[in-house]
This record gives structure tokens, sequence and C-alpha cells, in this order.
């Protein structure tokens, strides 16, 4: 029992007379006290003097007492001589003592249901009224569900094997829904509308309390709260009266249907938060336990018996469907995953695959055997979802490192002033566009930008076609070149199913493996007879389309100038050469900024896309200024967001980075590193074939044993490697040629890191074979 002279407050001044006792009831941030009066029973509750907690709760308590006069909630009482709510220390107020007993001790029924539906949507409309920032409503807490993401790190201490399983299973539900979430219009809410906190009588509802844990969230969190204590109460989230309830408050509340799809998963995340928290509070806190624990049995039960897999509603059954296709398996890429071997990943993994299967298909497919299931990534380092953290030795696309905050600064200060198109006079595209030509030969000096490098490619061939009147367009066996439908059919990688375009002629890239110095010479004469075929068919040629360094076939960095006389034959022919930089472009081979350099300066036309801006889209033409011009005379280039301001904010970052860091450097001596440390480890093994690249462009020929080809030793490795966490992809013609591609930003240390595991890899295929 609490003496009087123990408050903090004057009773008397705010009309509490003849008091009989005063006791503390269980609650987490503040000390509450039940007064019990001969003039009427009051709840004091006082607040840690630098707490904002009372005054939020007393003017919640307020906004919903007019707001919404008809609901039982606490109504303050004033101090008559000043009129304050507070006392003069600002953390203690007085309310009314509401009648009642927890939800949680009761009954719950149908009419019941309906009464807390209903009283709930009188709250939501009261509260979102409420300005959140001059209340001091804070945007969450440790109790509301987004806060799953801080404490899935207490999951493996206080969650059995099975829970654990389920726990990680909702955890993923949660991060897929969340773009949605974020969407969502926010107000301020309740945030804890659950059956310690709903008040009844004789089956009805008389009181609504504890304004403590308010937050400003999309309002579907105070639904998703109420679906789980009510789950709890009533053993399951399928319980009829569970459906009740939502049927009742989306009508009463209006709320849409995108909202109540995504009720269940967040109703589970509460659960899963409080038997988590739940445990760890009372772990840490001993005199707590038996209030903490109290939903301990019951959230768990939900748990078990919870079915994440239709969680959202429209969302498909964990089972993955059975994989068709009519593309033979020896054609289809080496990486590929097999949807078929789903059974393999992880409960989490088969949920997110069948939904990604169910709205994305298998159009473009996943990479691994087992795919890496990605959240975040920094440098040349990607993170998944378990924490794991990988060796990236493939991506280009990030040229200047995942998650380069260099970048993402540029981007955010360009998203926040402003991004439209390059229809009005803007500075930094001008200054870019600058800097960029820069890299150049100077015979190159005029650049378009394109949202991709597929939109440059087909650009180029547009303009290819417009100066030389021609329609044949050459490329190499393994190539590719982008999605639009033009370059499509200029793409043989796509495989036969995707049939080549009439006009165009295949040559064999120039195998430095099979014809040593003589590669560049055999090359030339392929496309000599390309073009003569052309001419023959009345076609002529347009264009030799070429990625410089043939990374789709095969990876052909060969000796500098090998290209050069195959490029001279083309335009003494007529024809344009297009160099597609997406793959050697930006400093990747280190000893120029583009590919085309190393073997000649002349060439009519260059694209380039992503990774100019690190990943996000642009492309870019560069050709001369009599080209761009004479072609701009007939035609106009219609692009409404090529070249946006946000795209040319991150490219400048990037050509930032490579510069102030020395990265074209860095490429070429780290490369020469990694490539020299990949023969040393691949001298003596009779499974390696070559080992070819300049800069951080490696390829890695693997060799055909007595009982299995090139291919199926080198989709070994490279699932090897992944399941050591370094990854790497395979090319070439039957897709024999591991592809060593990683970030411009990869170290020295990170090449060490990287042979380590090469050499075990290669070393464990050489012993336990290829498993088929």
């Amino acid at each position: 029992m609490i003496g009087v002279d123990d408050l903090s407050v004057d009773l008397v001044d705010r009309g509490v007379s003849g008091i009989r006792s005063i006791s503390a009831t269980p609650s987490e941030a503040d000390r509450t006290l039940l007064v019990r009066a001969d003039s009427g029973d009051v709840v004091v509750k006082e607040f840690p003097a630098d707490s904002t907690a009372a005054r939020m709760q007393v003017e919640l308590l307020n906004a919903v007492a007019a707001g919404a006069p008809a609901l039982p909630v606490p109504r303050v009482i004033a101090d008559a001589r000043t009129g304050s709510d507070l006392d003069a220390t600002g953390t203690v107020f007085v309310s009314t003592l509401l009648a009642g007993r927890p939800l949680e001790d009761a009954t719950v029924t149908e009419s019941l249901v309906d009464e807390i539906a209903d009283a709930q949507a009188l709250l939501l409309s009261a509260l979102a009224a409420v300005d959140a920032g001059s209340a001091g409503v804070p945007p969450t807490n440790e109790w509301a569900i987004d806060a799953i993401r801080r404490h899935r790190a207490l999951f493996a201490t206080h969650l059995d094997a099975d829970e654990l399983r389920r726990a990680e299973q909702v955890f993923h539900a949660y991060t897929a829904i969340e773009p949605a979430v974020a969407a969502l219009p926010r107000q301020v809410l309740h945030a804890d509308f659950n059956l310690s906190n709903l008040l009844v009588t004789d089956g009805s509802l008389t009181g609504i309390i504890d304004f403590g844990d308010a937050i400003e969230a999309p309002r579907v969190f105070d639904v998703a709260v109420t679906c789980a204590y009510l789950a709890m109460h009533l053993g399951s989230l399928t319980h009829p009266l569970v459906e009740r309830y939502l049927d009742r408050i989306a009508g009463a509340a209006e709320l849409g249907t995108a909202e109540l799809a995504l009720v269940p998963t967040l109703a589970l995340c509460r659960v899963v938060i409080v038997l988590a928290l739940g445990r760890e509070t009372a772990t840490r806190w001993p005199d707590r336990a038996a209030y903490q624990r109290r939903y301990d049995s019951l959230a768990a039960r939900v748990l078990a018996d919870a079915d994440v897999s239709v969680s959202p509603p429209h969302q498909p059954p964990t089972k993955v469907p059975p994989v068709t296709t009519t593309t033979p398996a020896g054609e289809q890429m080496i990486n590929r995953f097999d949807p078929a071997r789903a059974a393999g990943l992880s409960e989490a993994d088969q949920v997110l695959l069948a939904r990604r299967r169910a709205t994305l298909g298998d159009i473009y497919p996943l990479f691994y055997d087992k795919p890496v299931h990605v959240v975040r990534g920094s440098g040349a380092r990607l993170i998944d979802a378990d924490g794991i953290e990988y060796l990236d030795a493939y991506n280009n696309v990030p040229a200047v490192g995942h998650a380069n905050p260099r970048v993402a600064e540029a981007v955010y200060r360009q998203l926040t002033r402003m991004n439209t198109h390059t229809r009005y006079l803007q500075d930094g595209v001008v200054d870019y566009a600058e800097r960029f030509l820069a890299t150049y030969p100077a015979a190159l000096d005029h650049v378009i930008f394109t949202n991709s490098g597929s939109e440059a490619n087909d650009l180029a061939l547009a303009i290819a076609a417009w100066r030389t009147g021609r329609t044949g367009v050459i490329v190499t066996r393994v190539a590719y070149h982008g999605t639009t439908t033009v370059l499509a059919g200029v793409s043989p990688e796509n495989g036969p199913s995707m049939p080549l375009a009439p006009y165009v002629r295949v040559v064999d890239a120039p195998d430095t493996l099979v014809h040593g110095d003589r590669a560049g010479a055999v090359f030339a004469d392929a496309v000599s007879a390309a073009i003569a075929d052309l001419d023959a068919a009345g076609l002529g040629v347009r264009a030799l389309l070429i990625d410089t360094i043939m990374s789709t076939d095969g990876i052909y960095p060969g000796p500098c100038g090998m290209l050069a006389d195959a490029f001279a034959r083309v335009q003494a022919a007529g024809g344009l050469v297009i160099a597609d930089e997406v793959q050697p472009g930006m400093g990747r081979l280190g000893e120029h900024m583009w590919g085309f350099q190393r073997h000649t300066d002349t060439v009519d036309m260059v694209t380039c896309g992503k990774p100019l801006a690190g990943g996000l889209p642009i492309g870019s033409l560069v050709l001369s200024r009599e080209l761009s011009d004479d072609y701009a005379r007939e035609h106009r280039y219609f692009n409404t967001f090529g070249g946006n301001p946000a795209s040319i904010a991150a490219a400048t970052a990037v050509l930032d980075e490579i510069e102030d860091r020395g990265l074209l450097g860095s490429a070429l001596q780290v490369g020469g590193l990694l490539r020299d440390g990949i023969a040393v480890a691949s001298r003596d093994s009779a499974l390696v074939a070559d080992v070819r690249g300049v800069g951080l462009f490696v390829g890695v020929e693997m060799s055909a044993t007595d009982d299995r080809s090139a291919r199926e030793v080198a989709r070994a490795m490279v699932n090897g490697l992944r399941d050591r966490n370094v990854l790497i992809s395979a090319v070439g013609i039957d897709g024999q040629v591991l592809k060593v591609r990683p970030p411009l930003v990869f170290t020295a240390d990170d090449t060490t890191e990287f042979l380590s595991v090469y050499a075990d890899v290669l070393s464990d295929v050489e012993k336990k074979g290829v498993a088929r």
C-alpha cells in the first residue's frame, strides 16, 4: 500500500476526496496508481522527469474525448485552481478509473466483437485529427509491428527450433510486404488495442485504456494488433470470430482491400514480437516475468497453427508449381536455378520463390543451384537474409561497389531538389557530358543519353541504317546486346528459341586458346566472309556490333590491337563499327577507360548502360559531332527520362569515385593479381584449359574429363564457390568458361580471399567429381 504523501500531485485540487486506498498496478514505463476514494476512483500516472509521454497521453485522451465523446476512454481531471492537466513537473496526470475487467479474462462473443470493431473505428477517426509532431507521438516503439526487424536478433536466443523456423517465415513475409506497408497513409494510433487494454462489464465494452504505446503508423497496424490478440485468446487467426472482427472493422473504418490483405502477416509479426520480446524482457527483469509472459503460451500456439503461406490471403501457397520449359536443358544458361529443386531451400525462401513465380514468372531466371536471398550490400560484399556475407566477384553494374555512399548521397541530394527530363536547360547533364566525353578519343565528341544500354544499342543501329542505307548486322556467335525486339534479333546468346533476324550474320569470337597469335587474323577473315555473304544477299553491311571483350562468348581480351583489322574491313565495306561497352567499359580493363581503346580509337559509335551510374537507369551513345548533327537534321530522338538528373547525379558520383580513388589503375593492378593468382592455383589442374583476362575481367576455361563435359565442370565450380560464399558465373558457347568480373572496388585482400576459396573448390571438384 502506498501512502498519500507519496503522490506528487494534489488530488484534492482535482476533486478527489475521502481517499480509502492507493495501490500500484503492473506497468512498463510509468508508475500507475489506483486511488479508491469516496468522490470516485481515479488513476494516477507518473512518468520519469525527462519523459514526454505524460503530455502525449493527455493530448490523446483529450482529443478522443472531444472527437468521439461516446467512447469509453479515461477522462483527464484538471487541477481546479490552475486548470492544468499535468502537475507542476509536467510528468503526472490524473484520470477517471473505468469499470470492467480486462477482455483477456472474459468470454468473447459475436456482439462483443462487433462493439470492439465499432469502437476502434471511432477511435481511429478521432486520432486521425491529432498532429503527431505537436503531440510528441513517435513513429514506432519496441512493441510496434515494424520493430520485428530490430527484434529479429532475439529469435535464436529465445525461440525453440520450431518457433524459430516459423518466426523466420513471418519475418521474410513481412520484408516482402514492407513496400506495400510503406505506401499506406499514416496517422496517430492507439497501437496497443489488445485484450489487456479493453475492459468488459457483463459482456459489453466499457473501457479503452493505456494510450502510452501510441505511434504514428499505417492504421492497419491497429487492426493487426487486435487480430493478433483475438487470435491468441481464441486459438487461431482463422477463428470465425477473428474473421467476423475483420469484416466488421473493414466496413466501420472503411479499410481498403490493400490494407486488409496485409493484416494476417502483420498480425503474425505482433505474435512473434510478443514471444521474442516478452521472453527477452522477462529475462532482463525477472520481477516482471509473469506480466511479460502472460501471453507466452497463447502466442506460441497461434504461431504453431499459422500458415504463413496464406498471409496475406491473396498470396500463393508455398508449394512450387512444376517447372515447364520448351528450351532443352543443354541450351539453358549454365548458372540457371531449376525451380524443381525448390524443396532444398529453406521454408522462408520456398515461400518467397512461390510468390515470385506467381507474380514474376520464370521469364528471367535466378542464379545458382541454391539462389542467394540478398538483403543488402557494401563494396564488394553482399549479405543475405540470414546475415551471411558473400564476396561478389561477378557484378559489374554496381561499378564502384554496392550501396556506395557517394552515389547514394548524390542521388538523394538530386531527388530532394528535382528530377525531370533533358528538355529543360540544366547544369548537371552538361557538366557530366563534358567530363564523360573527355574520357573518349577526340573524334567521339557528342553523347546521347538513354535509359538503358538496350536503348542505346537500338538507337545506334537505327543511326547506322540511316547513314549506310544498308541492313546487315554482324555479331559474334554468343553475343548479347539487349532486350528490345531489334536487339533480341541480334543476340544469339538468347538461344535457338529466339531466332535471329534474317539480316544478321554471326562470326566466331577470336579464340586465343585455339588460334593463339593468329586469333585476330582469323576473326578478321570471318568478318570479311560475313560481309561478302551480306552483299550476296543484297543486304550489305550496316554495322559490326561488338562487345570488345566478347564476354558472353567466353572472354577473349587478346593482345592489344587484335580487333583493329576486322574493324577496318567493316568500315572499308561501308559499314559502321559499334562498340558495346556495357561489359568492358568504365575502366574495367584497367589499361583504358573503354575496352575498344585496347585495339583502336577508330570506331564509329560507342554504347554503355547501367554501370555508368552504379545501377541506376542510364545508357549512353557516343558518336561524332558530324554523325549526330546530320542525323538530328532529319530525326528527333524522343526519350523523356534519358539522362534524367537523378541518374546523371549518380553517374557523376561514379566518375568521381573512379577518378578520386584511382580505380582505373587499381583495376589493372588488382586484376593482374587476380588473373595471375588463378593461373598459379590452376596450373597443376587437369580441369583448367586456360586462364585469360585483363583488368578486373578474367575468364577461366574448364576442360572436359573422361565422364564429364566442360560445362558440367564449370557448373560444379560456380556452385561450389557459391556454397563457399563467393559469387561468379559462367559464359561461353557451352557455358564452359568461368566469368570473374567483380566491382571496381575489389581489393588485394578480396583477391587473396577469392584465390583461397577458388583453390579449395577446384581441389574439391577434382577429388569428388561432378554431381549430376
